[in-house]
């Protein structure tokens, strides 16, 4: 059975998803350990571990594949972070990133969170830490999100600004969001 490394897997749920389409066993990381514990709670067979992309809890060559979906864009030292996700690969495992990358030199409002590259400069990364790029594609846009998921993220996010609405955090949240959701609409990132 494949073991694939899900870093920054924050609620679990691409990792749940391919465990339960792939057949594969997921072993899920997030710095957050809250984002852990959602993950424990909404997938309870998952496996899941609080730990730092740049430091690792397992032993060379462990994984048969790793992904790293819309994390490493957060990740300040991103070659650190590449550097040891290689390190837990088994030798000819594949690592599959998405990332959001810069569109243009300057992009005003980003993130607090997000450090964006150009791709240029994060196809650098990857060669400086030694990892061989196969396929790199460029993403305009996301299909239609299953109404399913649609509702339920409109029930989550209710019940979250219902308990948290007046939070100081929870607008900075919202602000970042909408941030975000304006690059990509504008097709910045």
């Amino acid at each position: 059975q494949m073991l694939v490394l899900d870093v920054g897997c924050g609620i679990g749920g691409p990792g749940a998803w391919i465990r339960a389409n792939a057949g594969c066993m997921v072993v899920g990381v997030d710095v957050m350990e809250d984002a852990a514990r959602g993950a424990r709670l909404l997938f309870p067979e998952s496996r899941i571990a609080v730990a730092s992309s740049r430091s690792l809890p397992f032993a060379e060559h462990t994984f048969d594949a790793a992904i790293a979906l819309g994390v490493l864009e957060t990740i300040a030292d991103k070659r650190s972070a590449l550097r040891e996700i290689g390190r837990v690969l088994a030798t000819g495992a594949r690592l599959c990133v998405y990332t959001y990358l810069w569109a243009e030199e300057e992009v005003p409002e980003a993130p607090v969170a997000d450090r964006f590259q150009t791709c240029s400069a994060f196809e650098e990364e990857i060669d400086a830490v030694g990892l061989e790029r196969i396929d790199a594609r460029v993403f305009n846009g996301f299909g239609t999100t299953p109404g399913s998921w649609r509702e339920a993220a409109r029930v989550a996010h209710r019940e979250v600004e219902r308990l948290h609405g007046s939070d100081p955090l929870f607008i900075e949240a919202v602000a970042e969001m909408n941030k975000i959701a304006r690059l990509i609409s504008q097709r910045a990132v």
